[in-house]
């Protein structure tokens, strides 16, 4: 194990005097002034598990000595200046664990070879200089749970267990009234998902499809769908029909790449909604505060907002708005059957009668008071929505 981080190393390095360490497992030389690193010696070295040179003025790195080191599981080389950075070698290493890698002075960072990277957890992309990177390798990732993307001025740190996807990324926003979206779509529900899309979709882990939900309900004005359960599956239903299959690809990959970049970029802030935890209470209670603080002016259709990993929403409306919602009806604290034909009344008003008979209250419970008052919540986002605009 070499370990020679902060301290003070400059200018070009000679590894040579590794050449015959055939059991180096270790190299950490982060945190000093290292412009220039031969990496030939390192070549031969089937014992090496880390690799670690991030925090440097690095101008160029070879990877080629990774072909014979398929076991390591840390190779940072993140916030470091190299121009071109070859991720293919390290498609073999099965074992790969946490990776960082720079963006600000390579073109175009391809991150395809990580595809087959199926224990990677922690992912650190530095310096971004554009605005779009192509994340859509990384979203099938079983245990990928760390996703850091960094500006030289902003940084923000997104579990992907747990990052509330921001708004922004106005290109799509405005593809809204385009071919994009069908502006004609009713209420009954949108029929059977186009199996091009479907595959994409199922190619997701099961956090990446509830990014790909937020993102899509945050983006998209979807006041028109008032009957709208929420299903990701229906949304991208509603797209144009003549969109290919690598187009509909770009397009998903698109929404949440850009999204995401764009709001480190802009200094926006993040909010985390821990999904693992989701069963306690407690954390109910975060998720709803991050909600209420952040959504309460624009009420932009989060109540829309639902998971199909087995992570049920219903409770936290309950929990949250339930009290907020009775009050704004004068209703004070009941939730009784007054409160909830109260509630059903106002939403008959607003043509929103999917709950069946509002004089039948003989099985209400607090399940069922919560998708009232979700649809309540509905119909003060979409009167919102349309009296701003």
């Amino acid at each position: 194990e070499l370990d020679l981080s902060n301290n003070h190393l400059e200018g070009d390095i000679d590894l040579s005097p590794l050449s015959a360490s055939t059991f180096l497992e270790s190299i950490d030389l982060s945190h000093n002034w290292i412009r220039s690193l031969d990496t030939t010696p390192l070549k031969g070295k089937p014992s090496l598990r880390t690799f670690i040179v991030n925090q440097n003025p690095l101008i160029s790195l070879d990877t080629e000595f990774i072909h014979s080191s398929k076991g390591i599981e840390t190779f940072l080389v993140d916030w470091t200046q190299v121009t071109t950075l070859d991720l293919s070698p390290l498609a073999a290493c099965k074992d790969l664990k946490s990776l960082g890698v720079p963006q600000d002075k390579i073109p175009e960072l391809d991150l395809y070879p990580l595809m087959d990277c199926q224990l990677l957890e922690s992912l650190t992309v530095s310096g971004i200089n554009s605005s779009y990177i192509d994340l859509w390798p990384l979203f099938g990732l079983p245990r990928l749970s760390d996703l850091t993307i960094s500006s030289r001025i902003q940084f923000g740190r997104f579990p992907l267990s747990s990052i509330y996807w921001p708004l922004g990324l106005e290109s799509i926003r405005h593809r809204k009234s385009s071919s994009f979206l069908r502006e004609d779509m009713h209420q009954e529900g949108f029929g059977i998902v186009r199996d091009r899309f479907q595959s994409l979709y199922e190619q997701l882990n099961p956090l990446a499809r509830y990014h790909l939900r937020v993102a899509f309900i945050e983006f998209f004005d979807l006041g028109h769908f008032q009957g709208f359960d929420g299903d990701l599956l229906e949304i991208i239903h509603s797209i144009d029909d003549s969109m290919t299959f690598e187009e509909a690809h770009l397009f998903l990959n698109d929404v949440i790449s850009r999204s995401m970049i764009n709001q480190v970029k802009g200094g926006g802030s993040t909010h985390f909604i821990d999904l693992n935890q989701a069963h306690s209470r407690p954390v109910f209670a975060v998720i709803a505060s991050e909600i209420v603080e952040s959504r309460r002016r624009e009420m932009n259709c989060v109540s829309l907002i639902k998971s199909d990993e087995g992570f049920d929403l219903t409770e936290l409306w309950y929990t949250v708005y339930g009290q907020e919602v009775l009050s704004a009806l004068g209703i004070g604290s009941s939730t009784d059957d007054a409160g909830i034909l109260r509630i059903r009344h106002e939403l008959k008003k607003v043509g929103i009668e999917s709950f069946g008979n509002p004089d039948d209250c003989d099985e209400l419970s607090p399940k069922r008071l919560s998708d009232e008052l979700r649809a309540y919540l509905r119909f003060l986002a979409i009167r919102t929505s349309l009296l701003k605009n």
